[in-house]
């Protein structure tokens, strides 16, 4: 079973489905929802999720260095107008 610690996006589009899932059977079992209201439903849900997702990914993912055109790691500093020379936190 996906973590959300390990795989938000896996978690956050399994949310989505559910929710989708959960509004059509409420809705073919009777409830008073319209097309418009189960569709905005799912809407605000997906987006909900798109961000929280992005935020989450985002958090977990290790930044790749930027490469010359020879494949050479170039200098944080000479890509990143707010890092100084002296800038350890890049290559």
């Amino acid at each position: 079973m996906p973590n959300l610690k390990y795989e938000p996006a896996v978690v956050a589009g399994a949310l989505q489905v559910l929710v989708a899932a959960v509004i059509g059977l409420a809705v073919a079992f009777g409830a008073p929802v319209t097309d418009e209201q189960a569709a905005a439903i799912v809407a605000a849900v997906t987006a909900l999720t798109a961000v929280v997702s992005a935020f989450a990914v985002r958090a977990r993912v290790t930044p790749v260095a930027k490469l010359d055109a020879a494949g050479v790691p170039v200098p944080h500093h000479e890509w990143d107008p707010n890092a100084g020379p002296g800038d350890s936190t890049g290559l």
